[in-house]
């Protein structure tokens, strides 16, 4: 119910709602593994709206710190892990870390455990695109 819940206020764009009710769940113990994941990456969507309309690179920063987070204690979920590891590489290239965005990129792209994600794909399309 929370996760249906927070997908909901995140699509709203209800950020202050969305942030308390995904940082609630993260630190309650009965909502671990998959369901922590997708709320982390919804602590990172909400970041991402509030950097897309203020271009406030700290905002980025804090989206970039939850995705890192997302993706590095998601692992057994590749799902999860792929798509937070593709966008962690996006919103470091928009905020002029190209080094690290690759970086990331090509740690995706060649991770066996998220070889079969699309995210591992378009990984490869973006260092393709970028050289």
């Amino acid at each position: 119910f929370r996760s249906g819940k927070l997908q909901a206020i995140v699509g709203l764009k209800k950020d202050d709602d969305a942030e308390k009710l995904a940082l609630e769940m993260v630190g309650d113990k009965a909502f671990r593994g998959e369901t922590s994941g997708w709320a982390y990456l919804s602590l990172a969507d909400v970041y991402d709206h509030r950097a897309e309309a203020t271009s406030d690179v700290e905002a980025y920063k804090k989206e970039h710190a939850y995705l890192q987070r997302t993706y590095l204690a998601s692992r057994a979920y590749p799902e999860i892990a792929a798509k937070a590891m593709l966008r962690a590489g996006d919103v470091l290239k928009k905020i002029g870390h190209m080094d690290e965005a690759k970086a990331t990129w090509k740690m995706l792209a060649e991770d066996p455990k998220l070889a079969n994600t699309k995210e591992a794909e378009e990984a490869k399309k973006r260092l393709e695109q970028n050289p």
